[in-house]
């Protein structure tokens, strides 16, 4: 039984199957190194790297021991290793490279304002296939006229006019990135002026877009003292008149526009900011109010403006060209949702995938799948249909082959997809679940990451049954450490001299000869030197005080005894080395069981 999911070098573990087969157990020497790099140190506290394969081998033989139990079989644990894979792959699905050419995409399309209609034939999100394609036909014949005959679509509706019920056209004015839902505003951008798009689906219908003209991207910001006129007076008061009068004479005089606008002006949400206003488009429908704020220039201030909605003073504070890189990145960052996040990346992983696999798609079988989900059958039917499809959409270089019943795809279109969409779903889906299989293969930190995932919960339930619950022995084994070990269970020791830690025994076992001889010690011999004066109760009370002692480490120096604790206030300290206890005796155990031999020199 190999517990490894690729062929490499392995640690020579001579670690023998005692079952029938007699098989090796054999273990991933990059998994070891790459997990003893991770973990080597916790604490501050160097493990060496002999003691640290020592724990890696028990750790190892309890994930073998669950499997021999068939623990790895139950739905609990399925489900958990599901969420844990789900988890650790989902950073993996989000192409960096692919948000960076949207973001830019967008930064681009702020520099420009279009101005456009649309013709739009409603679709309900929960509509029949049947009703989807009736919409898709009566705008594809509403476009083929307008196509055809060039002249205006009022005149130009080839449908009867009981149909003209079920179609909004509609002038959209000027509008820019971020205002419209993204297939709509990727169409519009897509389309040069004075032509119509292609049809694009979204999710209020289907949609053609006459592109009227476009404009360079241009907003102000100002200020403004306003005094508010009800809508059933159609002209100014004298009063507001007199005081508006009163108060551009004061600003000529050099007093603080903030302060009057606070005081004075009666668009409380602008006068709490001194009159400051959101910044605007030029192209902003407020009759009257627009032209004579852009006829401005900076810091300058406009006389009385009569509006719809009162009287003004505006002043000018700025204007700019395109939106500040920190503006873009929040709302960068506030509008796109996971949905538009998982889309961008699966298509460019998708993209990629196919490149780097060598993919040939299926047309033929796609486009059989494609009329099956627009069919008329049954939810059920249509599964029954592409669980049957036994011709492969996909197949790579390696002979590998995806066929449909192997991704997770709606049976029906959805309400916001047309058939084309739809069919790049499918691709765009199959090879990122390609994408997803190869990463244990192509990512070896994600191999590991994973192996830590789904292994954990096995070892788990093995320290739950054999080494952390209560046990009827537990007093006579603490008994039994406690009158064994005095030293350890003691305050105010001490100890001076050196503390040599070494990577394997071997090594310190010359370490151990020339500390004897008094000999100078090679410092290629040891990881790490403690030298000075320790007290018990610190960070090295494993080594110096040590209920199990460690073949790499040489201790060289005087100890000065403390003072053993009574057993009840050595408690804790007892209740830790019992379940050291218990996982040497459990390790011991499967060592004998799967007839670990011995652990390797390094």
């Amino acid at each position: 039984m190999r517990i490894s999911n690729k062929i490499s070098s392995f640690v020579a573990i001579a670690l023998v199957a005692t079952n029938i087969f007699a098989q090796k157990v054999q273990f991933d020497k990059n998994e070891f190194d790459h997990l003893f790099r991770k973990n080597c140190r916790i604490n501050n506290i160097y493990t060496p790297r002999e003691d640290y394969l020592t724990l890696y081998v028990n750790y190892k033989l309890k994930v073998q021991e669950a499997k021999s139990l068939q623990l790895d079989t139950l739905s609990s644990y399925k489900k958990e290793c599901k969420m844990y894979r789900d988890e650790l792959t989902a950073p993996y699905m989000v192409d960096s490279a692919a948000l960076d050419a949207y973001k830019q995409t967008i930064s681009t399309r702020f520099k420009t304002r279009i101005h456009a209609s649309h013709v739009l034939v409603p679709v309900a999100n929960n509509a029949s296939p049947a009703d989807s394609l009736a919409a898709y036909n009566k705008i594809s014949l509403l476009r083929d006229s307008l196509m055809k005959y060039g002249s205006s679509l009022g005149a130009q509706w080839v449908l009867p006019q009981s149909g003209r019920n079920d179609v909004i056209e509609e002038d959209l004015g000027f509008f820019t990135t971020l205002n419209m839902v993204t297939p709509f505003e990727d169409a519009a951008y897509a389309t040069p002026v004075g032509t119509v798009s292609p049809i694009v689906r979204s999710q209020f219908g289907y949609h053609f877009i006459n592109v009227k003209e476009t404009k360079p991207f241009r907003q102000i910001q100002v200020a403004h003292i306003m005094r508010a006129m009800p809508d059933t007076i159609k002209s100014p008061s004298r009063a507001d008149m007199h005081l508006m009068d009163s108060l551009l004479s004061c600003i000529r005089r050099g007093e603080d526009f903030e302060a009057l606008a606070k005081k004075y002006s009666t668009d409380m949400q602008s006068a709490h900011y001194g009159g400051k206003m959101p910044w605007l488009f030029e192209d902003t429908n407020i009759p009257g109010f627009m032209n004579a704020a852009l006829s401005l220039k900076r810091d300058e201030v406009s006389g009385i403006v009569v509006s719809p909605f009162g009287l003004h003073i505006i002043k000018m504070l700025d204007e700019r060209s395109s939106i500040p890189d920190a503006q873009l990145s929040r709302m960068f960052a506030e509008l796109m949702d996971k949905s538009k996040v998982s889309a961008l990346s699966a298509h460019a992983i998708a993209s990629k995938t196919a490149k780097k696999y060598k993919a040939v798609l299926n047309h033929t079988a796609l486009n059989d799948i494609v009329g099956i989900a627009l069919s008329s059958l049954s939810n059920a039917e249509k599964l029954q249909q592409l669980s049957d499809y036994n011709s492969p959409i996909i197949t790579f270089a390696s002979g590998y082959k995806i066929y449909v019943r192997d991704i997770d795809v709606p049976v029906s279109i959805p309400s916001n997809q047309t058939p084309s969409e739809y069919k790049s779903t499918l691709i765009d889906v199959a090879l990122s679940d390609y994408y997803k299989k190869q990463l244990p293969v192509e990512d070896a930190n994600y191999r590991y990451t994973l192996a830590e995932y789904i292994d954990g919960p096995l070892v788990y339930e093995m320290n739950v049954q054999h080494v952390w619950g209560r046990q009827d022995n537990d007093s006579t084994i603490i008994d039994y450490l406690y009158k064994a070990n005095p030293s350890r269970y003691s305050k105010g020791g001490s100890f001076s001299g050196r503390i040599y830690i070494c990577d394997s025994s071997r090594d310190a076992d010359k370490v151990r000869k020339a500390v004897d001889k008094g000999k100078p010690v090679d410092k290629k011999l040891y990881v790490e030197l403690i030298e000075g004066d320790q007290n018990q109760g610190g960070l090295y009370d494993d080594y110096l005080w040590p209920y199990l002692k460690s073949d790499c480490i040489v201790i060289d120096g005087t100890f000065t005894d403390g003072q053993q604790l009574e057993k009840q206030l050595a408690a804790q300290q007892l209740q830790v080395d019992l379940i050291t206890y218990r996982e040497r005796e459990y390790a011991k155990m499967l060592r004998k069981k799967y007839n670990v031999e011995n652990n390797p020199r390094l």
